[in-house]
């Protein structure tokens, strides 16, 4: 019996492109939002305000969960393995382990949220901007919406657009409502105008580009904004410098045209926008013409180079020796701009810019007090952070903590240095993974275009665009907060996403393909390199089998988590949404004294943010009305302990809040508990050293708990707290002292003679310790010194009329407080019962401040009773 023979057993067939299983094109519904994101979020006052912010947030998380879907469906790896995206996540990381010992609670958990946020948009972005198709449209968007802001802000000025914060003080603000973000924002559409004009193929899409670049220039000119006459210049050289020989002479074109018709454009329009608001139009026409204009002068400069001109530049070196000579012009026009926008503006520019913006390009110095504070602030954020170092003091760190080292009294809610305010809020982890989100994806690109393809080089010259005016932005966040507006980190993260993209592209694909190629989402095979695989460090992976089974169940326990962690993003940033919405909706209420809708609205709010504080408080408030209502005008003490527990709460979940601590003293002044009045004014205190609102409320509530302490026969508590308030003038002094001490030399310093509020407190209390001598010399700078001894003398009884004036300087409301209580304090050193001119002196004082009379005479018989 023959034993058939065995057919070959056949070869093992080359694993296959993963292919899509199912029909779905789940990009088609991401691309879309990511444009309308990158044009429209400049709009909405940079994202900078919650309000505008949870939902875009919320709308992220969706789009990353889509996106997650997406990549599944068409065998990608389910999440984007890039050093961007990892920096993003280890940005993410940081946050939330940095909430637990977070200054603001509650901006902490808003920051980790706002920072996840931002690692999943990216993740969307660099999902669906992989083709050059992509990376044109959303350079598109954003264009677009560089040019409705700029127009936003230049019709405001004329009037016809109603954008709240639009213009103040005569500058520019848009719709960012803050002029030097504006400027850095447009500086950026400045940079990218440039590239879409030097890649143009039409003259109208030239043209157009043009126009939007001359109206970025002048509305940047239009905010004032120093810094960005500096930064501005790196950008555009920049760009200039690694844009490559194809189109480089185009873009050197773009730059003089684009800067000539928006500095005439300002020119035109700014000095007329008051008088005029037709010859402003005007102006801004003509700048706008004439930056278009260089479309068509360089359309027919080409003409002419193949016509007429073509023999002589045909003529050996004259092509090259016409443009050096230009680029040698160009060049010095620019060093000479440079010189003396430095040190003065040269009379030919006096001609060109409107006047506002000369004297405040004159103002450039080191010196000046502006440039002074935001060094300070600086040097106050890394003393902050070495206090941290690691995690930092969470998002809103700052914000909550700045007071407690600053060596002067400003008052800033940013360090107006990026750089800084990373450390103090996420450490230095946090800084180092921003720091590798900044130049991870510019690398890439370059390095990815050293070695790239001609098809590369084609598309080289729109990446490099989004490339520098990223870099003109992360250059500007150096000297101001522009990363504070998430709009401009969106932009910056969608920009590196094409960057990232361009150089993961395969040069012998072409550069073809990508979700957008087409609307059916089929995707050319092998436009992207492919990951690098596992190194075999187990073994051969050819007996390690059961590793590959568990690959399809990996993907899908990745893709679910990913899923996941969109829907969480979602449904936490839309509870916040909610909170803030109802506590709006409660504060409205307050105020129209509706306090049980007020409550209602607040309980929510509440429940669903209960690491804010602000909520509580506002809840204990509309909860101390009802009761006060319920109670007939005096509270059970069941109520008042319901009322305190919420006011507790509020104290401990954002311990650092300043606002909150002020706010809280005021509440249990209202609720009649004066002790921890006062504690909360101490807690101020130590928060804001050299702030004397602090100090002045110090005063009063303590005052009012020696009143309390009085009444209760409590004379021992009473004498403590009166040595804490005499005190006060003191400690204000010394902290100041402390304060000028740091201070740079030249600077201007901190008052160290303290308000006069803090002096009349330090006499009340003497006046309760019964040191009558030094209440008179406390007072003696509040009365004139040829009334003093007709003072002295109707308080000892050898005097019938007086007529007491306060010192020259001193208002009438501090000269009643002053005279009510020397009257009272000599009154009992004299013992002299003189109640009749005790009467009529403070009488006299109550036509100036109406209630001292009450006061002082319950004080003293207060004292009396003592």
């Amino acid at each position: 019996m023959s034993v058939p023979a065995r057919s070959p057993r056949p070869a093992p067939r080359a694993e296959a492109v993963p292919r899509t299983r199912l029909h779905l094109n789940l990009g088609a519904l991401v691309w879309p939002v990511i444009l309308l994101v990158g044009a429209t979020a400049p709009l909405m006052r940079g994202l900078f305000f919650p309000e505008d912010r949870l939902p875009v947030e919320a709308l992220i998380g969706v789009l990353f969960a889509l996106a997650v879907l997406h990549r599944l469906l068409r065998g990608r790896p389910v999440v984007p393995v890039t050093p961007v995206a990892g920096a993003a996540v280890a940005w993410a990381a940081v946050a939330y382990l940095g909430i637990g010992g977070a200054a603001d609670h509650a901006g902490a958990v808003d920051g980790f949220l706002l920072v996840t946020a931002y690692a999943a948009f990216y993740a969307a972005a660099l999902t669906v901007l992989d083709s050059p198709a992509a990376w044109r449209r959303w350079a598109l968007a954003l264009s677009v919406g560089g040019v409705l802001v700029a127009g936003v802000g230049l019709g405001a000025a004329l009037g016809v657009v109603h954008f709240p914060g639009a213009v103040e003080g005569g500058r520019l603000m848009s719709t960012f409502q803050y002029p030097n973000a504006l400027a850095g924002y447009l500086a950026m559409q400045t940079v990218l105008a440039v590239g879409w004009a030097a890649t143009a193929r039409g003259g109208l899409g030239r043209a157009a580009a043009l126009a939007a670049g001359a109206l970025a220039v002048a509305g940047l000119v239009g905010t004032n904004s120093r810094g960005t006459w500096l930064v501005l210049p790196l950008a555009l050289a920049l760009y200039l410098g690694g844009v490559g020989r194809a189109s480089r002479w185009a873009a050197v074109y773009a730059t003089a045209f684009i800067l000539t018709g928006g500095l005439v454009a300002a020119r035109g329009f700014f000095p007329q926008v008051e008088s005029s608001h037709r010859a402003a139009l005007l102006g801004l026409a003509a700048g706008l013409v004439v930056a278009v204009m260089g479309a068509a002068l360089e359309r027919g400069w080409s003409q002419l180079s193949r016509g007429p001109l073509a023999y002589v530049l045909e003529l050996p070196g004259i092509a090259a020796k016409l443009r050096w000579a230009g680029l040698a012009y160009a060049a010095g026009m620019a060093g000479l701009f440079a010189y003396y926008t430095w040190l003065s503006v040269p009379q030919p520019l006096l001609g060109i810019l409107p006047g506002s913006a000369v004297q405040r390009v004159q103002q450039i110095d080191l010196h000046d007090p502006s440039a002074i504070v935001r060094m300070l602030a600086s040097r106050d954020g890394l003393e902050l952070w070495r206090q941290r170092p690691l995690l930092g003091w969470g998002h809103g760190g700052w914000n909550a903590l700045y007071h407690t080292v600053q060596p002067y009294l400003y008052w800033t809610t940013e360090v107006h240095n990026h750089y800084v305010q990373t450390l103090v809020e996420y450490g230095a982890l946090g800084l180092l993974a921003f720091l590798v989100l900044a130049v991870a994806a510019p690398a890439a690109a370059v390095r990815a275009q050293r070695v790239g393809s001609a098809a590369k080089a084609a598309d080289w010259t729109i990446i490099w665009a989004l490339a520098a005016a990223g870099v003109a932005e992360l250059l500007h966040a150096g000297i101001d907060f522009d990363f504070s507006f998430p709009s401009i980190v969106l932009t910056l993260l969608g920009s590196w996403a094409c960057l990232e993209a361009f150089a993961g592209l395969d040069p012998a694909a072409g550069g073809a393909g990508g979700v957008l190629a087409g609307v059916s989402g089929r995707q050319t095979v092998g436009t992207r390199r492919p990951f690098p695989s596992v190194p075999p460090i187990l073994g051969d992976p050819s007996r390690l089998r059961w590793a590959s089974r568990l690959r399809v169940p990996l993907r899908l326990g990745v893709a679910a988590a990913a899923v996941a962690a969109g829907a969480l993003l979602f449904v936490h940033t839309s509870r916040l949404y909610d909170a803030g919405t109802e506590a709006a909706r409660g504060a409205q209420a307050m105020l129209a004294k509706q306090w049980v809708a007020a409550r209602d609205a607040l309980q929510t709010a509440h429940a669903e943010a209960p690491w804010t504080g602000a909520y509580t408080v506002d809840l204990a408030q509309a909860t101390f009305a009802i009761r006060l209502q319920e109670d007939g005008g005096a509270l059970t003490p069941a109520h008042r302990q319901e009322v305190a527990r919420l006011l507790l709460e509020a104290s401990h979940v954002q311990p650092d809040d300043l606002a909150l601590r002020m706010k809280l003293a005021e509440v249990y002044a209202l609720l009649g508990m004066p002790e921890e009045t006062v504690t909360q004014a101490q807690a101020a205190e130590r928060l804001a050293p050299l702030d004397p609102d602090v100090y002045v409320l110090e005063a009063r509530t303590g005052l009012a708990a020696i009143y309390a302490s009085l009444h209760a026969g409590d004379r021992a508590h009473a004498l403590a707290a009166a040595r804490r308030i005499a005190d006060l003038p003191a400690r204000w002094t010394a902290a100041a002292r402390a304060g000028n001490a740091r201070l740079p030399e030249g600077f201007f310093k901190n008052p160290e003679e303290p308000r006069p509020e803090l002096v009349l407190g330090r006499a009340d209390a003497l006046y309760v310790m019964g040191l009558y001598d030094d209440v008179a010399e406390t007072l003696r700078p509040f009365v004139r010194p040829e009334d003093w001894p007709k003072l002295r003398a109707w308080a000892q009884g050898q005097g019938s009329a007086l007529q007491p004036r306060a010192s020259p300087g001193t208002p009438p409301a501090v000269a009643a407080h002053a005279f009510a209580t020397l009257a009272a304090a000599w009154t009992w050193q004299y013992g002299h019962a003189a109640d009749a001119a005790v009467q009529a002196l403070l009488a006299q004082a109550e036509k100036a401040q109406r209630g001292s009379k009450a006061v002082y005479l319950q004080l003293v018989s207060v004292h009396a009773g003592g």
